[in-house]
């Protein structure tokens, strides 16, 4: 396996970095909802603890460390596999409604229905 853009795997430890240089911020004061039993909420838990927190910070992580590594693009560097070009299958879906039966193709003095054209054509 190799990376077109090696460097790029530089970027994974950037989450931590930014964490690490620049302070949380401060609590904010203004409180978009008011919820009375906040203070249960609030001790039930704990902020940052249980297993649901760990979850929930390794999610983002992950992301990044795929975000990145398709970023460095990796390519299998390999044997060479050649794939069959054979052929395809097709298959035609024909409307042989009524109005197919229209006269409407052709020339004055042979005229042809719709149908009798797409039977030509698929022939």
């Amino acid at each position: 396996m190799d990376f077109v853009f090696p460097w790029a795997l530089l970027l994974l430890p950037l989450p931590w970095l930014v964490r690490g240089l620049f302070p949380e911020a401060p609590p904010s004061v203004a409180v978009a909802l008011r919820v009375p039993f906040f203070s249960l909420l609030q001790h039930s838990e704990g902020p940052r603890q249980g297993r649901r927190w760990r979850i929930r910070a390794l999610l983002p992580l992950l992301a990044w460390a795929c975000l990145v590594t398709a970023g460095a693009q990796p390519r299998w560097l390999g044997d060479e596999t050649l794939l069959p070009t054979t052929g395809r299958d097709l298959l035609l879906v024909i409307d042989i409604s009524g109005s197919m039966r229209a006269m409407d193709f052709g020339t004055e003095r042979d005229p042809k229905s719709r149908l009798d054209i797409v039977k030509e054509v698929d022939g």
